[in-house]
């Protein structure tokens, strides 16, 4: 076999240039590359009719014999490619019945080492150019410990199994979330506010809180120490009108503040109806203990939902976020009161209680759903 990186043989020809007799290229100034070792071809100039690849040569039962009579370059991969003789190129050896029969087998095997048991799916590269292709074949254990067996799936399979089985972990929480007496209490909780956090006097103008049985803890209207913006009354239908004669947010925290503290807390959007509630008692200079700003209590039943409902955005790594009337429409739940405190607390509710009705047994999609886009939500629900 010739090898690569052998140095040019060069002969200085009568214009002052170089030749090197083994690849018979020609530069002007002595080269600093490597010689290929063989006649290097320009690709439409090589004689096909005498010459042949060792894969061409393969491809009709024959076997190259070194050395090589030329070659070319190729692009694609930056290489050469070797070619050869094909009258001196001698018969392939013909396997006998058993070496025949063992070459199947393994053929067969690899066969089934490399196809996906779910969509059938075969990489011809047997994991050779998985970072190329972006997909290959992996190996999950599953059944009981100590009785599991290994099965092959391709990677879209495997992350849609991960997904049916995320989404049974979810049913099964919620459960025992609900009917479990061990658990700790909890309240779902729905602020209506002004804006979106990113509103210069973002704050609550209606709180609302629901326990597991669906009875109403606390709710109120919250007047804003501003006039209730246009867009905000656009969503929530909440106005100057109705608003002028509720307690302030200073006024409600003490009770606000009783409750908050004592359940752990559940909300559609956890991190806008925190953000909400401790951006209220900012404004008005209120204390807020760390047991209600801590992350740890607030529950986001969206992100639960957002895995379960499983669009998967690959520019944000993430799943999607749906927003509470999505959850409501899939999970046959029924709403009132869309984008007011109470209602959207209650369809949170139902969110959760239609979770843990199916209870591991509802039938997964056969794929992930494909929307495009993404969902922010408005105003936390």
């Amino acid at each position: 076999m010739i090898q690569q990186d052998q140095q040019h043989d060069l002969q200085q020809n009568e214009h002052g240039g170089y030749t090197c007799t083994r690849c018979s290229l020609t530069w002007k100034q002595q080269p600093d590359g490597t010689c290929p070792g063989a006649k290097v071809y320009q690709y439409r100039a090589i004689p096909w009719e005498t010459l042949a690849t060792a894969t061409q040569l393969k491809q009709r039962k024959l076997k190259a014999v070194e050395p090589p009579t030329g070659c070319y370059f190729r692009l694609k991969d930056k290489q050469y490619i070797y070619l050869y003789e094909i009258a001196k190129a001698q018969p392939r050896r013909i396997p006998t019945e058993k070496q025949r029969e063992t070459i199947v087998k393994m053929q067969a095997g690899l066969k089934r080492a490399y196809t996906c048991e779910r969509c059938g799916w075969y990489d011809d590269t047997h994991g050779q150019q998985r970072r190329y292709r972006g997909r290959g074949i992996s190996i999950i254990k599953e059944g009981e410990p100590g009785l599991e067996q290994e099965r092959r799936y391709c990677d879209d399979c495997r992350e849609y199994l991960i997904w049916v089985y995320d989404r049974h972990v979810t049913e099964h929480n919620m459960r025992v979330l609900l009917e479990s007496q061990k658990e700790p209490p909890f309240l779902v909780i729905d602020t209506e506010t002004v804006g979106l956090p990113d509103h210069p006097a973002f704050q609550v103008v209606e709180i609302a809180a629901v326990d597991k049985a669906g009875d109403v803890i606390f709710h109120s209207l919250v007047k804003p120490d501003i006039p209730m913006p246009e867009a905000a009354s656009q969503i929530n239908g909440l106005t100057d009108v109705d608003l002028v004669n509720a307690p302030s947010f200073a006024q409600l925290w003490p009770m606000l503040e009783e409750i908050l503290a004592s359940y752990q807390l559940w909300t559609y959007n956890a991190e806008f109806d925190r953000d909400a509630i401790l951006a209220s008692a900012e404004r008005y200079h209120l204390e807020v203990p760390s047991r209600i700003k801590s992350p740890k209590r607030w529950n986001c039943l969206m992100l639960e939902f957002a895995r379960y409902y499983g669009d998967y955005s690959e520019y944000w790594h993430s799943d999607r976020w749906q927003d509470l009337s999505t959850a409501c429409y899939e999970l046959k739940v029924e709403a009132s009161g869309h984008h007011r405190a109470t209602g959207d607390a209650l369809a949170a509710l139902g969110v959760m209680r239609a979770l843990a009705e199916r209870g591991g047994t509802y039938p997964a999609p056969e794929a992930r759903p494909i929307r495009g886009g993404y969902s922010y939500g408005d105003y936390g629900d």
